[in-house]
């Protein structure tokens, strides 16, 4: 049986892909520029965004949390403490020595970076992100005015594409070594 096992950086890979660049930016111009601009708890949709973006890569960038498996073996749920059906595939990782999980940690951190390869993935997702922000920022800077420009209005959804690709690339939950 397969585990998927969720993590902040899925999650908020999740809702940047789907609620964010799926269900607005890659929609029709029109509805992206009412929706871009609506305001909520003080913050435009569009400011909402760039926020959800940094905060993914705060996390992505964290070798130690993001998509990385060293997160596991500190979790209360899954290794120092006891936890139910949830954290039972990962239970035998209650019984390491605080020795045994840094150890761990150090290895699992050194395949995350090297296999995963966090480096290149970073510089594809900042790569991507900027590209949209920039994108987003112009058709943002003509939406408040009332205005609208095709050649903006295509630029942003090629700009939301790409970047959707790229969350796409990404793990939904917690990468694991293959044996």
């Amino acid at each position: 049986m397969a585990y998927t096992i969720p993590c902040l950086a899925g999650l908020l890979r999740g809702r940047l892909r789907h609620s964010h660049l799926q269900n607005t930016y890659l929609q029709d111009p029109d509805l992206v520029r009412a929706i871009a601009l609506e305001v909520d708890g003080g913050l435009s949709f569009w400011e909402q965004t760039f926020h959800l973006l940094d905060q993914f890569r705060g996390e992505l960038c964290d070798p130690m949390r993001g998509f990385s498996p060293v997160f596991l073996v500190w979790d209360s749920c899954c290794g120092v403490a006891s936890a139910g059906d949830a954290g039972e595939p990962l239970g035998p990782l209650r019984c390491l020595s605080s020795s045994q999980r840094e150890l761990l940690s150090d290895r699992l951190r050194q395949l995350y970076v090297t296999e995963f390869a966090l480096d290149e993935r970073l510089r594809e997702y900042d790569r991507s992100s900027s590209a949209f922000r920039e994108a987003l920022t112009e058709f943002v800077k003509l939406a408040e005015s009332g205005r609208n420009d095709e050649g903006t209005d295509r630029r942003l959804h090629k700009a939301s594409q790409d970047l959707f690709e790229v969350l796409g690339s990404l793990p939904e939950g917690i990468w694991l070594p293959l044996p």
